[in-house]
């Protein structure tokens, strides 16, 4: 078994109370015996050609195999002396691998002529499978019958491993009848390591290449500024590793923005325990993008080996399915899915390497990964296959980033997903620039409960800090900023026209002026404002086609980024996708109105890399906040409304206005902390007419209904009864079940994603791409697939979406691989949706929702 799965496989063996090899040989056994359900009239019944006479004897209900088979597995525990819950509880993780719920109490007395229970001829061939399959992985531990552990993070480790077994292993070349038992074993292992081969699965070993000096954090990064001189944070996380002594941890770094917190990531993906598999986690798909292209240069630099790195988001796993995106060091090969309709279960079985780690539930059991945290969240939600996800992060080590993107309800399944990756033996690491600290104890909190430690808050330390947390140790460890700096706050003006006259008269100065706004629909209008007075700005939002937007950041990064040179004079206008995890400079940064953490973070673009003073006009860093205001009026209302909650807004505006200036990094923890410690008032001048009680009132009930969405939707503890684990209650994006609903990592946000399509006379084509195909039916080119992708559009208007959902797709469409869950927006020659015509795709604007263009451009 893979290395880095030995500590989920010893808290298994703790669980049952047995040595872990006889543990591994449990697992083993049991995931051999998955489909032993298949041994039943049921299941034969399929096949009436190649059925044994028994099975035709008369009609039976079609019980599914894997629920037949946990019956079986249940009774032939029992009665080899295993408690009778154990005995459910595994035999349960065993018949879930197809995901199928099973019915409560697994009795044999159900469906006794489907399974044939009782029945001689069926119960002597069902015995003959088991003894043979014990004979060759045996042999079967003694088992005991006590009323032993039933957790619900031992029936995930059984669950998943039978799961995954079960998909490779219906990729592996058809097996005649066996005569030779010790031949088969032979012939089948090499089998196995041939598939494993083929689809890329993780070696056990190391896949890098250690420096001289390995222990030593600037090693890793030689040629670049994190290996000529490292920051105080890269050393802090050095030594904390040394701390960590070769156990799992949780390591919650608060720092600054620019302090290398992803190298320091990276450090730890190499020299933790658990470092032969990784994830990270991000909140976007373009901070995802972002972050992949950065962990696959460091590996391409110190890989001994081809190796596997996952992107896991749905655009880059399409993408990844034509050969457009590379998801590993060594390039896949392009295969063509021009036209290739959905399989059930065999879809396993023709699997390449291209295609294995790339699709949705099996993108975390690739070595290494990036992608959002949706990905990682979905393990905790009760929907179809969900503990393989959980399975997958087994034993590695994942790093959860920018944890202070998320509202209430996501982090509170951050904070069970963080329990249940402590269960399963691997380590974490979270990393923020600003975290209040009722979120670092509940993460810690949730770490010691995963890990049965004493339950201990941590201690406050000065920021920026480390808090490491391993089963015996609860550190708290402050450390220096690599430099101070301070940074002026002032207030701009709030409506477009007047913003954009602000904006641009800083532009006449010279420089590089960022904007980011809080809406795409602001801007729009702004970029369109500022086109008018004859500006050349950069629009960069989330409703653009997938393949514009990544130019536009190639451009932003070349111009503004860590290496830019040459002219950097120019403006940016954005949303909230310039504020996460690109490593952008400004010399300026106006930002409309929002919560302190997230200003913060944004500030966090403006003077981030040193330029020697060379910033014209703005050497001295200011801060302009839209809507800002002064304590005389007070800010703009409509400044303070819209996508953030309103009671934080004001508890965020409170606390600014007490500040003429930000001295970073002093201030970003006083002022988060003042801003999130909720027991506290947030004093307002008399001239601000706003009543904080109710808005306070109404921010805590809000709270409420997220925490009872948490429970609501979770599978509950690692450390609870399994029953409350296997339960399916909802599904995902994934598989869309009928009648069940689509488990949210985001509360109350629905995201779809679209292809824009220009339709006429029955025929579509692509924005920028003459090929036409027909709306109706037909194969479509790998070209044309490829293009599609590439154009996508990640919409959340719900009115939109209402309309998209309700608007009949084309047969063909709804069975493509990889479009079936994507949705065609038909346009009209000027770009107009069919559906609404409010809604139109502009070259320049990208999609525009619920307002009229200014000038009529449409292609």
């Amino acid at each position: 078994m893979d290395a880095r799965l030995q500590r989920a496989l010893r808290r298994f063996a703790h669980d049952l109370r047995l040595e872990v090899e006889a543990a591994r040989r449990l697992l083993v056994i049991l995931a051999a015996l998955h489909d032993i359900g298949k041994a039943s009239p049921a299941f034969q019944r399929k096949w009436p050609d190649g059925a044994p006479p028994e099975a035709l004897q008369r009609p039976v209900p079609d019980i599914p195999h894997g629920t037949i088979s946990a019956m079986i597995l249940k009774d032939w525990l029992r009665e080899r002396g295993m408690h009778s819950r154990e005995a459910e509880t595994l035999a349960h993780a065993v018949g879930v691998h197809h995901g199928v719920t099973l019915p409560p109490g697994l009795s044999t007395t159900f469906g006794l002529d489907s399974s044939g229970v009782g029945s001689a001829p069926w119960e002597g061939w069902r015995n003959e499978l088991i003894e043979a399959v014990v004979e060759a992985f045996g042999p079967l531990p003694e088992l005991t019958s006590h009323k032993g552990y039933r957790r619900s993070s031992s029936w995930g480790f059984q669950a998943g491993l039978t799961s995954v077994a079960d998909w490779i292993g219906s990729g592996l070349p058809f097996a005649p009848e066996v005569s030779d038992r010790t031949a088969y074993m032979a012939a089948r292992e090499t089998d196995v390591a041939l598939r494993l081969e083929e689809i890329q699965w993780p070696r056990d070993g190391q896949w890098w290449v250690e420096p001289s000096s390995p222990e030593m954090f600037e090693s890793w990064f030689q040629g670049t500024r994190a290996g000529e001189d490292p920051r105080p944070l890269q050393i802090a996380v050095q030594e904390a590793l040394v701390q960590s002594r070769g156990e799992q941890f949780l390591l919650v770094i608060e720092a600054p923005m620019g302090e290398g917190k992803t190298e320091a990531a990276f450090f730890a993906a190499v020299r933790a325990a658990t470092a032969r598999g990784l994830y990270i986690g991000l909140p976007t798909h373009a901070t995802s993008d972002a972050l992949h292209s950065r962990l696959t240069a460091f590996v391409e630099k110190h890989a001994s080996r081809t190796v596997h790195i996952a992107l896991a988001h749905g655009a880059a796993r399409a993408l990844a399915a034509l050969g457009g995106v590379t998801a590993s060091v060594v390039l896949a090969p392009k295969v063509d899915l021009a036209l290739d309709p959905v399989d059930e279960e065999g879809a396993e079985a023709a699997a390449t390497q291209a295609l294995w780690l790339t699709t949705g539930r099996r993108e975390l059991l690739a070595e290494l990964g990036v992608g959002t945290v949706d990905q990682a969240l979905l393990a905790v939600l009760s929907t179809k296959h969900h503990f393989v996800k959980l399975w997958a992060l087994a034993g590695k080590v994942v790093v959860l980033d920018e944890v202070h993107a998320y509202d209430r309800y996501t982090f509170g399944l951050l904070e069970e997903l963080v329990e249940w990756l402590a269960s399963m033996g691997s380590t974490v690491i979270v990393m923020s620039a600003t975290l209040p600290q009722g979120t670092r104890t509940a993460l810690v909190e949730a770490f010691q409960r995963g890990t049965e430690s004493e339950v201990l808050p941590p201690d406050s330390a000065l920021y920026p800090r480390l808090t490491l947390v391993t089963r015996d140790l609860l550190l708290t460890v402050p450390f220096a900023a690599s430099r101070d700096s301070r940074m002026g706050i002032a207030a701009a003006p709030y409506p477009i026209e007047d913003l954009g006259h602000f904006v641009l008269a800083l532009q006449a100065g010279g420089g590089a002026v960022g904007v980011i706004v809080n809406t795409v629909s602001r801007a729009q209008e702004l970029y369109e404002f500022c086109r008018a007075a004859g500006a050349e700005p950069l629009l960069l939002h989330a409703q653009m086609p997938l393949g514009e937007r990544q130019n536009r950041e190639a451009e932003l990064i070349e111009r503004y980024g860590v290496g830019s040179k040459g002219q950097r004079d120019g403006l940016v206008i954005a949303t909230q996708v310039m504020e996460q995890s690109l490593d952008v400079d400004f010399d300026v940064l106006v930002s409309d109105m929002a919560p302190v953490d997230l200003l913060l973070q944004r500030a966090g673009r403006m003077h981030r890399h040193l330029r020697g003073g060379n910033r014209g006009p703005h050497n001295s860093a200011v801060l302009y906040i839209a809507g800002f205001g002064d304590l005389e009026y007070g800010p703009h209302l409509d400044a303070m409304e819209g996508i953030y909650d309103s009671y934080i807004m004001w508890r965020s505006w409170a606390a600014l206005t007490m500040k003429p200036e930000l001295r970073l990094p002093d201030d970003i923890d006083s002022l988060v902390q003042q801003v999130y410690d909720l027991d506290s008032s947030a004093d307002l001048p008399p001239s601000v007419s706003v009543d904080m009680p109710v808005l306070a009132q109404a921010f805590n009930a809000r709270l409420e209904v997220m925490d009872a969405a948490v429970k609501a939707w979770v599978v509950g503890s690692p450390l609870e009864p399994a029953s409350q684990a296997w339960r399916s209650v909802s599904t995902d994006d994934e598989g869309r079940e009928r009648g069940k609903a689509i488990a949210p990592t985001r509360l109350g946000e629905r995201r779809l994603t679209v292809i824009p399509v220009y339709s006429s006379k029955g025929r579509w084509r692509l924005p920028g791409n003459d090929e036409t195909v027909s709306s109706t039916a037909g194969r479509v080119s790998a070209d044309w697939l490829r293009a599609a992708l590439m154009s996508q559009i990640g919409v959340r208007n719900v009115a939109l979406i209402a309309k998209l959902e309700a608007h009949q797709r084309p047969e063909w469409w709804t069975k493509h691989k990889l479009l079936q869950f994507l949705f065609p927006l038909e346009l009209g020659d000027d770009g107009t949706a069919v559906v609404d015509a409010n809604v139109r795709l502009d070259s320049e604007l990208g999609l525009v929702i619920g307002r009229a263009l200014s000038r009529g451009r449409g292609r």
